[in-house]
């Protein structure tokens, strides 16, 4: 788990706002049809962050952001 979350102005910083704009209606989909926890960490070694959701446990799904 990362230290701390990355803020919505990091994430449209990185991710320029077209994408940013995509990647926040995703999450409120995904956040209107679950109820989840979600998680920031690092991404491993092929990506620099993952954004997970998860319940009980159990992952649902992870977007991964290569920055």
């Amino acid at each position: 788990m990362l230290e701390k979350a990355l803020t919505q102005k990091e994430l449209s910083t990185l991710l320029g706002m077209p994408t940013f704009e995509i990647y926040q209606k995703l999450c409120w989909q995904i956040e209107a049809d679950y109820d989840m926890e979600h998680i920031w960490n690092k991404g491993g070694s092929y990506w620099r962050y993952e954004y997970k959701y998860r319940r009980g446990g159990r992952t649902l799904c992870g977007l991964y952001l290569l920055i």
